[in-house]
């Protein structure tokens, strides 16, 4: 805490915050009109942030906590956007498409030039198709060709973040894709992608069947069965009809303004609304000037759409004040939508007068149900043009120091718990593009610039729990090695170690552990020569977790013990049941099953002091694995059971599934296979009626392992078989491989020795590429098996491999 308060102090007083965000007069007395008090919040945010600044150490968290809160609700994410009451025509195309999706998977793309009206056409589909579809409809803005585009990941995980908002980052691609069709697949959602921009994209993000997906692009996407239509401008009778409900002013002009404006939707629009706007001009005025320019760019080289376009766009410029234009031009730093406050503070229209104007011009949008605003993409290009250097530098710095007190906000909600968390992962999300962006010109200036380098520590700082929930590991390595490199230069070690952890903690996680070691190593080194117990005490488990990762279990060991003894030696030993369950499962795997068993009970007393019945349930499913590998199947079977009572008091079906998945390995080692069945079968009902396909693999695939040991190949060919397919569209190799080489061995036991050898073939082949696959000695069992299958094709099967099971004998998995 005390890093972040000298740090977020330092940034956010040298960029002068809190004088910028004081200007503005202060609306006092209780008798204020909603205005007013909106007006006001500013000014009373910066009161909030002067106390901070003047607090004590050991008050700063409590006064940050209540800026937080004054400031942040929770805001719907991926609402399609408004349909205009004004919208007109269409008729035919809206026709032509419902006549032609009346059965089977609904794929419409509409394409054609930006402000050509296809979101808004899209949004109409979207109403219309809302009576076939039960749930609320998706629509994700992957900005087509705009500098800032979105990936087709994080349009997945933007999708996944709305669906399982509590959901923590999944980094494996394959595993990634499976999570996004499984939701997909729990109600009939119509995803609606804005500005594809590629065919690529698309098929990155299809959904499943029972969803309906609407894209736009500007060029078509010749997908697999897409009902694909190209949207032109208006006809005249309907471009007439745009611009007289935009504008009543406009009837007399009307034909003649459409026609100038080639019956263009967003230029028909601008315009009307630039009308209804002026009302002392009259609208021979405006058609002189829209001729004019038009005039004066004729010889240009470019479409004559998007020139009519253009010159709408200068005349409604040109017609604000320089104080309006320059709001405007500060407004397009924001990367996304943006709220009221925001745009407020970055450009110093407290009066909020200048937001008004510009979105009676058209020039800006707002959408009501998120009560945030955005701009159109020819608008935001329009604007760009024309944004000026020096007040972008100004502006850029504003933009970083303002949304640094976001992350701070979202960090304090996520670390309070409950339903704050919720609030806090909400207001990450819908701010994530605008904090990327402040960080990222603190990072470009802080070689330069002392106050962008305390910014890059304080952005780092307050959002590492942030990130690590929704985040890929090496978006966190770049957070964290800019912050680094900025506290070296302001010789911050106790800063340094922590990023140095930091570092570490996200190598490990990708599997990077020499990496991690260096990095781990110097934050030990540094704390202890600072006296900073905590990270210390983190580093020394991190330490353990890389030497883990590394394939070194009993130096894990070394560590994860020291990380306990420290913890326990400290005033508030918080989280000593993950230190406890972390050495529990490392001598489980070096095989001293006495520690294992004995860390996962001391584990086990804490979760029932805690009243953590979840925990509990696991625990036991832990222990049962422990009694599993030492063939005492009576205690395996009496910890599953426990487990799975306490699971289902807890309500996760999720792991419910999973411990009716132990109990069916327990039972089939016992080789009750009929009592195993039962709870296989119960499992695959449980994650079918849940659509999880995760857990449908795992219950299909054990099913077939069961009729494999009990010898009734066929079924067990059925299974494996289905699970195959399962774990190849999901893209898991290594349930692939193992599934593989099952069905090999099922195969050849139905005495068919060529499709076996293909079949280990195949599984010899997933084995040789793939590093988790080689980690045990099955490579060398399946090669050895298909020599021996080779040489002893047409000998009966007893002589080529043993029977998988005897009823007189106990077999392990």
């Amino acid at each position: 805490m005390s890093i972040m308060l000298f740090v977020l102090i330092f940034s956010l007083a040298a960029i002068g915050i809190v004088v910028l965000l004081s200007r503005g007069q202060e609306v006092s007395g209780d008798e204020q009109d909603p205005e007013q008090k909106l007006s006001a919040e500013p000014s009373s945010i910066a009161a909030s942030i002067s106390k901070v600044f003047s607090k004590r150490k050991d008050d700063f968290g409590k006064a940050r906590e209540a800026v937080a809160k004054s400031r942040f609700a929770m805001v719907p994410l991926l609402g399609v956007p408004p349909v205009s009451k004004n919208f007109v025509g269409r008729k035919n195309i809206l026709a032509d498409i419902f006549s032609r999706i009346k059965s089977g998977p609904v794929l419409i793309g509409l394409y054609g030039i930006s402000g050509v009206g296809k979101t808004t056409l899209a949004g109409v589909l979207v109403k219309k198709l809302m009576t076939r579809f039960d749930a609320e409809p998706i629509y994700v803005d992957m900005l087509g060709f705009a500098p800032n585009a979105l990936s087709p990941d994080e349009a997945m995980s933007r999708v996944i973040n709305l669906l399982a908002p509590s959901k923590k980052f999944l980094d494996k691609e394959p595993q990634k894709g499976q999570l996004y069709t499984a939701l997909l697949q729990r109600k009939k959602y119509i995803l609606f992608l804005d500005n594809v921009p590629n065919l690529q994209s698309l098929k990155f993000l299809l959904p499943p069947n029972n969803c309906a997906l609407i894209v736009t692009s500007q060029k078509p996407l010749p997908a697999p069965n897409i009902v694909a239509k190209k949207i032109n401008p208006l006809d005249t009778g309907d471009a007439q009809k745009l611009l007289l409900k935009t504008s009543s002013r406009t009837g007399f002009w009307g034909n003649e303004i459409s026609k100038t404006c080639s019956d263009f939707p967003l230029s028909l629009v601008l315009a009307g609304q630039y009308v209804a706007t002026y009302q002392n001009e009259d609208c021979s005025k405006f058609l002189d000037s829209l001729r004019l320019g038009l005039k004066e760019v004729q010889s240009r080289p470019g479409d004559p759409v998007q020139k009519s376009l253009d010159v709408v766009l200068n005349i409604c410029y040109r017609s604000l004040s320089e104080k309006a234009a320059g709001v405007l031009r500060k407004l397009v730093l924001f990367p996304e939508s943006f709220d009221r406050k925001a745009a407020i503070f970055l450009c110093e229209d407290s009066d909020n007068e200048h937001l008004i104007s510009l979105l009676s011009l058209g020039l800006l949008s707002h959408n009501d149900e998120s009560n945030r605003y955005y701009f159109h993409p020819q608008v935001r290009r329009f604007l760009m043009l024309r944004l000026k250097e020096g007040e972008k530098a100004l502006a850029e710095k504003r933009f970083a120091a303002y949304f640094l007190t976001v992350i701070i906000a979202a960090g304090e909600f996520y670390a309070e718990g409950g339903k704050a968390r919720a609030q806090g992962l909400n207001l990450f999300d819908v701010e994530w593009e605008n904090i990327k962006k402040g960080r990222a010109w603190a990072e470009a200036n802080s070689e330069q610039d002392q106050e962008a380098d305390n910014l890059c520590l304080s952005y780092a700082e307050a959002a590492a729990s942030l990130l690590d929930h929704r985040k890929s590991p090496a978006e966190g390595l770049q957070w964290y090695q800019v912050a680094l490199d900025s506290a070296k230069r302001l010789n911050e070690e106790e800063a340094e170690a922590k990023y140095h952890l930091l570092l570490g903690t996200s190598h490990t996680q990708l599997d990077q552990g020499e990496e991690a070691l260096g990095h781990l190593e110097t934050a030990l080194e540094l704390s202890k020569q600072t006296g900073d117990k905590t990270t210390e005490m983190k580093a020394l488990g991190q330490l353990g977790l890389a030497h883990r990762v590394l394939g070194k279990p009993h130096r894990a060991i070394e560590f994860l013990e020291k990380e306990l003894h420290l913890l326990q030696q400290s005033e508030d030993p918080q989280g000593e049941e993950f230190k406890l369950e972390n050495l529990g499962r490392v001598y489980f795997e070096v095989g001293d099953t006495d520690q294992a068993i004995e860390y996962y009970k001391k584990e086990l007393e804490l979760a029932k002091e805690s009243k953590d019945t979840k925990r509990q349930g696991r625990i036991f499913g832990d222990l049962g694995e422990i009694y599993i590998s030492l063939q005492d199947l009576e205690n395996a079977i009496e910890n599953f059971d426990k487990g799975l009572a306490l699971i289902q008091k807890s309500s996760d079906k999720r792991e419910v599934i999973l411990l009716l998945g132990k109990l069916g390995k327990a039972y089939t080692q016992a080789l009750k296979f009929e009592k195993a069945l039962s709870y296989y079968q119960k499992g695959l009902a449980l994650a079918q009626v849940l659509k999880d396909r995760n857990k449908v693999c795992l219950m299909t695939e054990q099913t077939g392992h069961l009729y494999l040991k009990s010898g009734n190949y066929r079924e067990a060919i059925d299974f494996l078989k289905k699970a195959l397919v399962l774990f190849q569209k999901s893209g898991d190799k290594v349930k692939e491989g193992e599934t593989m080489w099952k069905l090999a061995q099922a195969t050849r036991l139905a005495e068919n020795i060529p499709g076996a050898i293909c079949l280990a073939e195949e599984a010899l082949s997933l084995y040789q590429k793939n590093q988790r696959l080689s980690m045990d000695d099955t490579r060398e069992t399946i090669e050895k098996q298909i020599v021996e299958w080779q040489e002893t094709a047409g000998v009966s099967v007893e002589t080529v491999i043993k029977p998988v099971l005897k009823p007189e004998e106990k077999v392990s998995d």
